[in-house]
């Protein structure tokens, strides 16, 4: 038989699984996984009668994992969402001017709107795709010209139909798993457990999918030898973050599990180096990226020829882990990243020439700090305790130490908190990045970053103290297609705004599109030829770029809350991220050009005076955002009586933060149970804007009444509950049981006294003696009771939402953003 498995299966197939993968539950989505796979491997078996063969063997699931676990593939297309926008676009012939609609949308949402307009204007061709001929195609389009990728997109999108494109869109993107909802791990476990070992050791996607060819998941893997490393990528252990705070030492002896090493926090780039028999050397990065050929195959070349006297002669082979640093001879130390050395340039490490002759000449040279020993002598040490690793790396791997070329570094012996303390504070002192972590009885697991490893890293900028508040003055958009890149930021000097640094533009999705209308709000954004007087320190777009600068109007800047690890020399912020948008902040609020300079001093000294205590599960926790904790009745709050007691109301969004508390307590002064989401049990809804994307879509699920927040400062005025007017309403929902239209205390009162009055004009009437307590609080309940008749609503166990966890770590895949806004969100302030 010929051709191969991926040659007959469909590609339709493929998609129609990794579709159903992504909407089963989290038990169901192997089943699914599964089912596909022994279908291929029932294939594989009628094609193939020497299980053995080469032909056999080639004839893998790799075709299929390519598309899955993109990110794990050597294949790319350099491609992202505004690129597969004008990809899209000029497929299509589409205007420039409509691109303007897919710009805020998510990245879910973006790719489906994609799909469907190229469904609806070209149609599907009625060709059946195989899965062996997608991968063609889309191996034409890496690393070919722009004219030809273009020709090659275009061809995919005409053989396509819209559930395919989807595939192929969030593909060429590398979003499929966050698409799908599946992480690299699971995949390659489904599969087989040794999988993924075999992958963290360097191995490529296409080799283990090949050595597994055949083999059940009840098979125990031959097909990997621990010591294959050598000379081979891997990904290294890395270092879990863990702030500096009152209980970091606690938190350290329980993982380390006792006594821990202490290491200066090095800023440069983390290096494995291999010496190989025969005077071979192999150079490897984090990501795996072979440099090699830049630093020097063979000890005559390079970089490699300057390291080589260094090792001891009896030395073989062997596997050290290390940092690769900057030297700079003039003022006796390193050069850390994105900062300037002694003659004022910028240097990579990664990029410095070197060779025989003429390397040595210059004043910034390359050198390496080693840390560890991995591979000794044909012997892998991975699972020999760290104690013992560090023995061999200073008794039997190094003859000499140079730090100007290579050295091992300085580690120390904690004996108590004070002493930790002490370390930290030096390294603090000293400007350093850091210090690291790690326990003497630990192993190295590959690829792993976990508090139970024992590694750690702190640095100043852990913690929520490395924050400040800046404005958002201009924004860096696509020319074509519109996408905004990066937002300017600012900070007050003086009466004008003064450019500080910029940023990415990633944002939480409730965060941005309010906040990108209000940007733009007013007649929209300034030409970016001309930089507003109010503003110093940027300049104006250039006619030749492909970005163009829309400048803020000043009445519509925003305030952004930023995390960042410091400043560089130049002024900018290093690695810097938006946390949130400051909705509750004027523009002048913004940090002030002072106080910014001394951003990195600033935050080494509060890591100093942190006090907390680190809470460590096995799933990642978020920090709980004011506007989404549970809320909590003030001591000092006042009681207005029970005229909501039974009641649950929520605030859905309000002007700012301190008018949302304000809600809040309110309605709590009138004994209502005040909800954090709107729940299907709640009885209405308050807010103040009726565009508000939080009550437009509760307008949009008519399922609760919405009362403007007015209403409820006006009751608080007159410290009693006012009936419902239509100008208090905002939305009246027909199914929502609960209404107080002229049900309120004060239409109580006026009856009382129209009561009293008929009771004087009627002669011989016995007095009626003043209601109990209970019977005015019965009296209050039941004129806020329903009607018997009314229809209840009807459960929606949808509209309860629990704010997403932040970004943290990269030890797991979150699961992906919902791209519809016709989810409920959290609720929030403007």
């Amino acid at each position: 038989m010929g051709g191969s498995v991926a040659d007959s299966v469909q590609f339709s197939t493929l998609c129609s699984m990794l579709l159903n993968v992504k909407h089963a539950d989290r038990s169901q989505k192997r089943m699914e996984f599964n089912r596909f796979v022994r279908e291929w491997n029932d294939e594989w078996n009628r094609r193939h009668s020497d299980k053995a063969s080469e032909a056999a063997k080639r004839d893998s699931l790799f075709p299929v994992l390519r598309l899955i676990l993109a990110n794990e593939d050597s294949r790319s297309f350099s491609m992202k969402r505004a690129k597969l926008v004008q990809y899209v676009m000029k497929a299509l012939m589409m205007p420039s001017s409509d691109v303007s609609e897919y710009v805020n949308m998510g990245t879910e949402r973006l790719i489906d709107r994609l799909a469907e307009e190229v469904s609806k204007r070209k149609g599907a061709n009625k060709r059946e795709l195989s899965v062996a001929a997608i991968n063609k195609l889309l191996d034409d389009m890496k690393s070919s010209s722009d004219d030809k990728v273009k020709s090659d997109f275009d061809r995919i999108v005409r053989l396509c139909s819209k559930e395919e494109l989807v595939i192929v869109f969030n593909v060429l993107i590398r979003n499929i798993e966050s698409f799908v909802g599946v992480r690299t791990l699971f995949v390659m476990q489904w599969i087989h457990p040794d999988a993924y070992p075999m992958l963290l050791r360097g191995a490529t996607l296409e080799k283990v999918c090949e050595a597994f060819v055949g083999v059940s998941l009840a098979e125990q893997s031959l097909v990997f030898n621990a010591n294959d490393i050598l000379g081979q990528p891997f990904r290294p252990m890395l270092l879990k973050q863990l702030p500096f705070n009152t209980s970091a030492y606690d938190e350290i002896v329980k993982h380390c599990e006792g006594d821990f090493y202490t290491e200066l926090k090095y800023d440069g780039e983390h290096i494995l180096l291999h010496k190989l028999p025969n005077g071979e050397y192999r150079y490897f990065t984090r990501n795996q990226v072979d440099y090699s050929e830049r630093f020097g195959e063979t000890k005559d070349s390079k970089f490699s020829y300057i390291l080589d006297p260094f090792f001891r002669p009896g030395l073989q082979n062997c596997i050290l882990d290390g940092e690769l640093l900057l030297w700079d001879s003039k003022r006796s130390d390193f050069v850390r990243k994105g900062r300037k050395a002694s003659d004022g340039k910028y240097y990579d490490a990664k990029h410095i020439d070197e060779d025989a002759t003429f390397g040595r000449a210059s004043d910034i040279k390359r050198c390496i700090a080693l840390f560890d020993v991995l591979f000794y002598n044909d012997k892998n040490l991975m699972n020999v305790p760290l104690e013992k690793r560090l023995g061999i790396l200073e008794q039997k791997v190094l003859a000499r130490q140079d730090k100007t070329v290579i050295f091992i570094s300085e580690r120390t012996l904690v004996t108590d908190k004070d002493h930790l303390r002490k370390i930290y504070s030096t390294a603090m002192d000293k400007g350093e990045e850091g210090i690291v972590v790690k326990g003497v009885k630990s192993f190295y697991n590959v690829g792993s970053r976990a508090f139970k490893n024992g590694w750690f890293k702190m640095k100043p900028d852990y913690g929520t103290h490395a924050t400040m508040d800046l404005a958002i003055i201009a924004l860096r958009k696509d020319k074509f297609t519109g996408f905004v890149e990066s937002f300017m930021l600012a900070a007050m000097d003086g009466r004008k705004f003064r450019f500080v640094s910029s940023v990415n533009s990633n944002m939480k999705r409730h965060d941005f599109k309010p906040m990108m209308d209000k940007l733009q709000a007013n007649g929209g954004y300034l030409d970016g030829k001309e930089v507003p007087d109010w503003l110093s320190g940027i300049f104006s777009s250039r006619e030749d770029s492909k970005y163009q600068m829309c400048f803020v109007r000043k009445q519509n800047i925003q305030i952004v809350e930023v995390r960042a690890s410091g400043l560089f020399d130049n002024g900018r912020l290093q690695f810097p991220a938006i946390i949130g948008h400051r909705a509750d902040k004027d523009a002048n609020e913004a940090e002030r050009y002072d106080d910014y300079l001394g951003f990195s001093r600033r935050i080494r000294n509060a890591s100093l005076n942190a006090v907390g205590e680190v809470k460590v599960t096995r799933k990642r926790r978020c920090g709980v955002d004011e506007r989404f904790a549970v809320p909590k009745k003030l001591p000092s709050n006042p009681s207005f009586g029970n005229g909501l007691a039974g009641k649950s109301v929520c605030v859905l969004q309000a002007d700012n933060i301190e008018q949302f508390k304000r809600l809040q307590q309110i309605l709590f002064s009138f004994s209502a149970q005040v909800k954090p989401n709107p729940v299907s049990c709640v009885d209405f809804l308050v807010a103040t804007k009726p565009a508000h994307v939080k009550t437009a879509t509760q307008i949009k699920a008519n399922k609760k009444t919405i009362v403007n927040g007015q209403w409820l400062l006006n009751c608080e005025s007159k410290r009693k509950l006012l009936p419902w007017t239509d100008d208090d309403i905002i939305h009246e929902s027909p199914v929502c049981v609960f209404t107080l239209r002229g049900n309120g205390e004060e239409e109580d009162d006026e009856n009382e006294q129209e009561g009293e009055k008929e009771s004087e004009d009627e002669e011989g009437m016995e007095e009626t003696p003043l209601p109990s307590d209970g019977e005015e609080q019965f009296d209050a309940e039941r004129n806020l009771t329903p009607a018997p008749d009314a229809t209840p609503p009807p459960e929606d166990d949808g509209l309860e939402v629990t704010p997403p966890p932040e970004d943290d770590e990269r030890d797991s895949t979150p699961p992906p953003e919902p791209d519809d806004l016709d989810a409920t969100p959290p609720p929030e302030y403007n």
